[in-house]
């Protein structure tokens, strides 16, 4: 039976599956609120026709083209997303994240944004276009590199948060320490500083 006669689906799992393609007809979907992808899976052409979705992650899904990072911003019921970045310096990567960040300025739903950044590039560009995440936002993971801690994370911004994962390029300061403390829900706290990262998963590898 083809996927897309499941009209009333409402959560697709495919963690493990081994496959490296969705079937275009996942779009057909309407009534689909859970997509979970595997690994080095790409979004299908149309997606943004999932209006129903709150939650979008996997192990490695991508962002891997404008037109994707565009059709992203149709999905304004998010309420979780997790995603790889992985253009590696294509010639249009400029605009296709400048794509994805005004589709993800679009969703005021989210409670849950996870971000794993390879090229490390894309998070100082989030700076640069002054993007700020939804003040419902309750669990922030960045995995790449940060010069600094972005300005808006503070309390006024993001009065609901508890939950923090950054990846800095330098040794945490005192000051860093002073912002999070006055953060009214901040349960949880990684920060990781790049080099002892290195370090450790070095260690790991040996």
């Amino acid at each position: 039976m083809e996927i897309r006669k499941l009209q009333f689906l409402q959560t697709l799992d495919l963690q493990w599956t081994n496959s490296k393609e969705l079937p275009s007809s996942v779009a057909q979907l309407r009534h689909l609120m859970c997509l979970i992808l595997d690994l080095g899976m790409p979004l299908p052409n149309g997606f943004s026709n999932l209006t129903c979705l709150e939650q979008l992650t996997g192990h490695g899904e991508g962002i891997f083209t404008a037109d994707n990072a565009k059709e992203l911003g149709c999905l304004i019921k998010l309420r979780e997303l997790a995603f790889i970045w992985n253009g590696w310096s294509r010639p249009d990567d400029l605009t296709t994240v400048k794509a994805l960040f005004e589709s993800l300025s679009n969703m005021q739903k989210f409670e849950s944004l996870e971000i794993s950044d390879v090229d490390s590039w894309v998070f100082q560009l989030m700076l640069k276009l002054d993007w700020v995440p939804p003040p419902n936002l309750r669990r922030l993971k960045l995995v790449g590199v940060f010069w600094n801690l972005p300005t808006w994370i503070c309390s006024s911004l993001l009065p609901l948060l508890s939950h923090l994962d950054l990846t800095t390029n330098r040794k945490v300061q005192s000051g860093d320490i002073q912002i999070l403390g006055m953060l009214p829900a901040l349960q949880y706290v990684t920060l990781r500083e790049l080099c002892q990262w290195f370090n450790a998963f070095g260690s790991v590898s040996e």
